[in-house]
């Protein structure tokens, strides 16, 4: 199977060595993922040098080899050098007509007239920092946002998980590449995950970040680096790197981020089509700016690692602002109201596991005041009413985490409520597809002009 065309005007695609997920002589299923390899755009000869496509993801962009049948495939040697020559995308064009297996398809098997060929996925990560180098596999490294796509054609739809570690596993899979999800779309399917670790993408601050100006987010930079120096402690480089991390995901606005999309038949520009919540990302506490008003969340343990002086300035320049059900709630429709201001037409909120093998309360009785307030699985019921609720008054579908658990067994695929299995995660991700197929998603992905190389 040749490598096949990828067709750019005006640029020229660079590869590293092949790298190999399989073994020679391996069964393949159809669209299985079984060979990677980085990637580089460079202006061809008489094309003046200037912007060019993926500029925050340049280092770290690569392409995806998955066989088009099922098959014993035969691997060419010679297409994986090993060391920094499989890393680097320097060395070597992409060469349409370079054969980097032989599949063989099992005597009897009917596979019509096509012949097997390479179907070929996209995957790019945007750093933390450029000092975050490791490309020691697919889609490893230190990533703000990490994204993978079908190479094949154009008319993605584009789906944004925005959650908390959670939805790490269901979006991006075992391998950490979105194997499974694009492998289980009904039609060409463009994945973006962005992690908490920098900063919880909670409703208030994702309106907030959307709504700041540039000059907005200048001031909190230079108010959080000059908070740091006033705190009298000195600041060690765990306290740098939160800040800037944190700074870097204040800064952002990840429901109209525009990216690029490299297909066969071209670089095309994407929006967000869909985004994909959690309600684990709700917290009854968030932070608030006493002298700019901003409000941010960070997980605990995140802060408790950052720096002395980071912490410091955590309790002297921010307030605790809490939050019931009400408040999340309007937080949420306003959040609705803002992505559809960008062009998102579909918003999904997963939900919480409702119960607890863990909880053995038989009377009630000593637990005075707000039973939310006081026990885990009430306050999650109450939680789970509210996002039933927001379903029945606005455009926000439900990802029925609660019901879908129980019915697999919570207690071995669900054992702390927040963290799945891989059986749990498949069956979550099986419904955020189907219920994109019901919404109609994927009947109305957009065509997208592809752009001038």
């Amino acid at each position: 199977m040749a490598l096949g065309p990828i067709a750019l005007d005006g640029l020229a695609v660079q590869r590293s060595g092949i790298r190999w997920l399989v073994m020679d002589g391996c069964y393949c299923a159809a669209g299985q993922v079984v060979a990677y390899c980085n990637i580089g755009l460079v202006p061809k000869p008489g094309r003046p040098r200037g912007a060019l496509p993926f500029g925050e993801e340049v280092r770290d962009l690569q392409i995806t080899l998955a066989p088009s049948q099922a098959g014993v495939l035969h691997i060419r040697s010679g297409l994986s050098k090993g060391g920094y020559l499989d890393q680097l995308h320097f060395y070597q064009n992409w060469d349409a007509e370079e054969i980097a297996a032989e599949l063989e398809i099992a005597s009897g098997m009917d596979c019509g007239n096509a012949a097997p060929h390479w179907l070929l996925g996209g995957a790019a990560g945007r750093r933390v920092t450029e000092l975050a180098e490791d490309r020691s596999g697919l889609l490893t490294g230190w990533h703000n946002r990490a994204r993978a796509w079908d190479a094949e054609c154009s008319g993605h739809l584009s789906v944004l998980s925005l959650g908390i570690c959670e939805q790490n596993g269901i979006f991006r899979g075992e391998m950490n590449g979105f194997a499974e999800l694009l492998a289980a779309s009904p039609a060409p399917l463009h994945a973006i995950h962005i992690g908490d670790e920098a900063l919880v993408p909670c409703s208030r601050t994702l309106v907030e970040q959307q709504s700041r100006s540039d000059a907005d987010n200048d001031r909190i930079a230079e108010d959080m680096m000059r908070g740091l120096i006033d705190t009298g402690i000195p600041v060690r480089p765990s306290d740098l790197l939160f800040a800037g991390s944190a700074m870097a995901a204040l800064a952002r606005r990840p429901l109209a981020d525009g990216v690029d999309l490299l297909t066969r038949n071209g670089i095309y520009a994407s929006g967000v089509d869909a985004v994909v919540l959690s309600i684990h990302a709700e917290p009854g506490r968030l932070l608030r700016h006493k002298r700019l008003g901003y409000h941010a969340f960070w997980h605990e343990f995140r802060t408790f690692d950052a720096g002395p002086a980071v912490r410091e300035w955590l309790q002297l320049a921010f307030e605790p602002v809490y939050r019931g059900p009400e408040d999340k709630a309007r937080d949420l429709v306003v959040l609705r109201e803002k992505a559809a201001s960008v062009g998102i037409r579909h918003m999904m909120i997963m939900n919480a596991m409702s119960s607890s093998g863990h909880e053995d309360i038989v009377n009630y009785r000593p637990f005075p005041g707000n039973l939310g307030s006081q026990i885990a699985s009430i306050s999650a019921k109450e939680t789970n009413l509210l996002v039933d609720e927001l379903a029945a008054s606005c455009d926000i579908a439900v990802l029925d985490a609660d019901a879908i658990a129980a019915a697999v067994g919570s207690g071995a695929n669900l054992p702390d409520g927040v963290h799945q299995s891989r059986l749990l995660q498949h069956e979550l991700r099986k419904e955020i597809l189907h219920i994109l197929s019901e919404r109609g998603a994927f009947n109305s992905a957009p065509g997208q002009p592809a752009i001038a190389t």
